[in-house]
Parts: C-alpha cells; structure tokens; sequence
C-alpha cells in the first residue's frame, strides 16, 4: 500500500541531520523547472506565484540558490514543516519506520515531483497550483500528471490500494483512474452538536498527519485497518469504501 502526502510552502532552512539522503526521480525535470524559474522578473514572481512583498525576498532568495553545491541538503520529510508534518513527527521515527516511511509513503512536490521521505532536497517556492507556465506545459498539473502517474503506477502492484492524503490541488497532478488499484481518500469532518457536519480546514491538516504517522507507525498494509485509527479523536463514520472518499468525523472543538 502506498501513501500519498504532499509538500508545503513553508520549510525549515535550518535542518541538521546526519540521516543518509536518496537520489529524487525526477532530478532531470526539477532541474528543467529551476531553470525557467531563475531568471523570471520580479512582477511575475507576484502575480503568478500569489506572493507579497514580504514572502518575495525568501523567495527569490529560494530560487536562486537552488541548486547550488554549498546550498544544504535535507531529507524531504524533515525539509516540510506546517500543522501536517507538525503531527506527522517523522524527526520521531525509529529506524524501522523510517525504512517502511521510504517504502510506503510519496511526497508530492511542485519541483521535485514526487518525494520519497529521505529523498535530498534544498529549499524552494513552487507550489503546485501556481499560475506559472512550466517549459511545455499549461500549468505544474499538467507538466507532472503523465509522469507522477507512470511513476506511482509501477511501483503499484496489480489491486493494490493507495490512501490519498494529499491536498486536492496536490492530488490533481496524479490521474487516479490510471493506477492499478483502488484509491481511497480519507476527508475530515466535524460533527455540530445538531448532528450536520462542517469542514474544518485546520484540523484537517492535523488529521492528514498523524493518519500518516498512524499508518507507518502501524505497519498499516490494507486500508480497512484504518477502522483502529483514533487520533485527536477522529474515528471512521462508516466501514471503508472500495474506493473514493471515506469519512472520518470528530466532535466539534469548542
């Protein structure tokens, strides 16, 4: 079983490990991406890329170093930081959950594509739902979905199911229907004290954490097992689907 996450805008640049680091797939293409980004102006840096005169700097900053030989490297899941990777933790894995964390778990990424947990990365702006148009393609969506699909799909044994945790616009560079098993999506739902539901966008990063942590620390290998999960008081609303979204549900905080 694989799972899918994705990455953040928001990194730390100050990691210090002696972790041993992997090679990313798709080097080659976030070479090509870099290269098309370093000499973009700065007013599109604004409009295309949805930041402000206060995130330009570490931006352009970002840009420009990436790839350099003296620019540290890190290993992606200590790279992300934010409420998901916050409750995932992985700085608290033992070595054996490291390992399954690199068998099971994919990062997707603006740049790099698609991350295994100790792949060597350097900081960098990119997200996915950028306006920007990457060398021969209509957005980052486009320029990645036929590669991340092939990818996934043959690490994917026939039947074999996915857990998508990744954001929508993370999850839209990925065609599901391609892969060759099920996909299942865990969303993350409030219960009101009337018994409606409300989404709850913060939280629900939380969840999409530590279902991560859970899965790996578990050595979760089929989705129904996912039944046992209880963190921060989320628990499944029905048994697990085929495939498609399944619900989890929490009291209301407050």
């Amino acid at each position: 079983m694989k799972i899918l996450l994705n990455s953040t805008k928001t990194m730390d640049d100050d990691v210090r490990t002696r972790l041993k680091t992997t090679e990313p797939t798709f080097m080659a293409e976030a070479r090509t991406l870099a290269s098309a980004l370093k000499p973009l102006p700065e007013k599109r840096l604004l409009t295309e890329f949805d930041l402000t005169r206060n995130t330009l700097p570490e931006a352009r900053t970002r840009i420009a170093r990436w790839g350099e030989t003296g620019n540290s490297q890190v290993p992606a899941m200590l790279l992300f930081t934010g409420l998901v990777y916050k409750h995932l933790d992985t700085p608290g894995f033992s070595a054996a959950e490291r390992k399954r964390a690199q068998r099971d778990l994919r990062i997707l990424s603006g740049l790099y594509g698609m991350l295994r947990p100790l792949d060597a990365c350097q900081p960098y702006r990119l997200e996915m739902g950028v306006r920007w148009r990457p060398p021969g393609a209509q957005n980052l969506t486009v320029f990645w979905k036929p590669l991340l699909t092939a990818a996934l799909a043959a690490e994917l044994k026939p039947g074999e199911p996915v857990i998508n945790l990744a954001s929508q616009e993370y999850a839209k560079a990925v065609d599901f229907k391609a892969l060759p098993g099920p996909v299942i999506s865990p969303v993350f739902k409030e219960t009101r004290p009337d018994g409606s539901l409300k989404s709850a966008p913060v939280y629900a990063k939380m969840a999409r954490g530590a279902m991560v942590r859970w899965l790996i620390t578990h050595a979760v290998r089929k989705p129904e097992d996912l039944l046992g999960f209880g963190e921060l008081g989320w628990e499944a609303a029905s048994e697990p689907p085929r495939e498609g979204k399944w619900l989890f549900t929490r009291v209301a905080a407050g």
